[in-house]
């Protein structure tokens, strides 16, 4: 099989005028246009991974939406020992219309908590870069299985395993987030440790990047679904639905820093949870709760 170019190259995202301006990119060339185009950019050290091409692997063989797509290599596996990456910059007037919300689809095929797909941002024009999952400023992020839902081998929360099934996948920004800054930018990065698996990566199509005061599919209310008390405490904190008209489901349990970095899997809620958290430091913590369509945040304080 020929194996196509490296995605040194541009892609456009189309502008539409409906109820909320949005780009959309299905990496095909029949939905482009020049004149408002987003930029999509390869690792320049690592630019043979990220492709931009019909897949021909034996999972990723056919496009969500036909022919191409972005993938870590048409044809070949995907290497051990890099941390690549492909990145766009949104659209500044995406970011003055309030809320803005960001949409794929993906499947991934990565050696289970060893290699990882880390969807992370930069409000500083990619001088630092922050991993979306469990973000306290990302307001939604939702719409992969559970079971995909690890570390890589550094330990840093992503995507991993295996689901060659399209997922559709939603990361939105708090408002208030939004207005503190004056640029974003939003990469895909591949993580693979130093053994090499035989696996095939990770196979993105159909990107939308939504300016909008409503987020899609799901709404998320600020009205919380949970509640966690006390919230100051020496260790002990109990976990109460409060809301049970949103019943969507076994919600999951997370302790995190005040950056988002994942310090504890809490597992599952069950009514009445109660938890100990004694043995951590004192300090700030953030408590996630999240059942895979909306997700939650909760500002606990551990004293000594």
């Amino acid at each position: 099989m020929k194996k196509n170019l490296p995605i040194a190259f541009v892609l456009y995202l189309q502008f539409s005028t409906s109820f909320s301006q949005y780009y959309t990119q299905y990496f095909d060339g029949l939905d482009s246009n020049q004149f408002e185009a987003i930029f999509v950019y390869p690792d320049t050290s690592d630019a043979d991974v990220w492709q931009f091409g019909p897949p021909q692997k034996t999972y990723f063989e056919s496009a969500s939406t036909i022919p191409d797509v972005l993938i870590t290599d048409t044809v070949n596996y995907y290497p051990d020992s890099v941390s690549t990456y492909a990145w766009f910059q949104v659209p500044q007037d995406a970011l003055w219309a309030g809320g803005l919300a960001i949409q794929w689809v993906q499947t991934i095929d990565l050696d289970t908590n060893k290699d990882g797909a880390f969807v992370e941002f930069s409000s500083d024009s990619g001088d630092t870069w922050q991993n979306a999952m469990y973000h306290p400023d990302v307001y939604q992020y939702y719409g992969w299985d559970f079971a995909n839902e690890g570390t890589d081998h550094t330990g840093e929360p992503c995507f991993t395993g295996t689901d060659t099934l399209w997922k559709n996948v939603w990361l939105c920004f708090l408002y208030d987030y939004l207005g503190t800054i004056d640029n974003l930018s939003v990469r895909y990065r591949l993580s693979s440790d130093t053994i090499q698996t035989n696996q095939e990566g990770w196979m993105l199509d159909n990107l939308m990047v939504a300016a909008t005061w409503f987020h899609p599919v799901a709404e998320q209310s600020k009205v919380s679904d949970y509640k966690i008390y006390p919230s100051v405490s020496q260790g002990p904190i109990s976990i109460t639905r409060v809301n049970t008209e949103n019943n969507s489901g076994n919600a999951r349990l997370k302790l995190l820093t005040m950056t988002g970095q994942l310090i504890l899997n809490l597992g599952e809620i069950t009514e009445g949870t109660t938890i100990d958290l004694s043995g951590q430091a004192a300090g700030r913590y953030l408590i996630s709760i999240e059942n895979g369509m909306k997700s939650e945040m909760h500002e606990i304080i551990i004293t000594k």
